[in-house]
């Protein structure tokens, strides 16, 4: 299966290096939508923090009993959803699940603007961060775009060690605990997730040249970036000295 599924994302990228005049001739705007998706989400997820953090008695609720559990493991479940659905969904359906996803993601970071607003020098962080996420983010996805080498062997070593910086991370919180085994996992995090944008990008447009356009796929691309973007941002900011991000 595993074999199967890098054959089909070395397809894919290779897909952008066949494509016609016609079909490159759109990808601009398929991909603009996608950003315009990501970029949906991203807001979402900070209105979502946003309003959490200025209600804490709603904040504690939510995180409590079972409330707590839906809210760990539910992104995980509409990630696995949208993936076996990306042909079929509606574009309704795909919009809602896109939608619950980014808002579920946005309680996940609520911390960060808890303390965001106690503490307006970590709150200078947050936004010298945001500004270095985006444009190492903006770079990456560029070179993906204009790249002619394929990135499949790239994305296919920066997906096997996304799994070992998870395996670390939970040593380390649970086994470990060191602060240099932490500042190890955050530096392999952004240069992971660095990594993966450029891949995803390249990787998205083989979607829409061997799909065409459509909805699902929009959604599809839209929040594989989207978690490339969110996981950069929070590694970096730990490293920039943020101390409330989500390890």
């Amino acid at each position: 299966m595993g074999s199967k599924r890098k054959n089909m994302r070395r397809e894919y990228v290779r897909a952008t290096f066949r494509a016609t005049p016609e079909m490159r001739a759109g990808v601009g705007a398929f991909m603009g939508t996608v950003y315009a998706w990501m970029t949906a989400g991203l807001a979402l997820s900070a209105f979502v923090a946003y309003g959490l953090s200025v209600q804490p008695e709603l904040l504690a609720s939510l995180f409590t009993g079972a409330g707590g559990w839906f809210l760990l493991l539910s992104p995980f479940v509409i990630i696995l959803i949208l993936a076996a659905r990306i042909d079929n969904a509606s574009a309704l359906e795909s919009t809602i699940w896109y939608l619950l996803m980014t808002a579920i993601m946005g309680s996940w970071v609520t911390g960060i603007a808890v303390q965001a607003n106690q503490d307006p020098v970590f709150a200078a962080t947050v936004w010298e961060t945001l500004g270095v996420t985006v444009a190492m983010f903006a770079g990456m996805a560029f070179t993906g775009w204009i790249t002619k080498k394929d990135l499949t062997g790239m994305g296919n070593f920066f997906i096997a060690a996304l799994w070992g910086l998870i395996a670390l991370g939970f040593l380390n919180m649970f086994l470990i605990q060191s602060a240099g085994m932490s500042l190890i996992y955050h530096i392999g995090g952004v240069v992971i997730f660095a990594g993966l944008t450029a891949y995803d990008t390249q990787k998205i447009k083989g979607y829409y040249y061997m799909n065409g356009a459509h909805h699902g796929l929009a959604i599809w691309g839209a929040l594989t970036l989207y978690l490339d973007f969110v996981n950069l941002f929070l590694h970096l900011l730990r490293l920039m000295g943020g101390s409330s991000s989500n390890d």
